[in-house]
């Protein structure tokens, strides 16, 4: 899971395909809790996906799409 910082009011979630292509980016903001991605536009496969806060990347993650 990611989370942001105390201080951080805003962020950005990018997705990557295995190539380090950008696929898709949401910009989240304090009151998420959860964020729904609509998978049907992604194939089958890993993905990776990031949380950037204030110009630094706080965690990366791996993501299975099975369809």
């Amino acid at each position: 899971m990611l989370y942001l910082t105390a201080n951080a009011t805003r962020g950005v979630i990018d997705i990557f395909n295995t190539y380090g292509q950008k696929i898709k980016s949401y910009t989240v903001d304090n009151r998420f809790g959860f964020i729904l991605i609509d998978n049907t536009q992604l194939e089958a496969g890993i993905y990776y996906y990031n949380l950037t806060v204030n110009g630094e990347i706080s965690s990366t993650q791996k993501m299975l799409v099975i369809k």
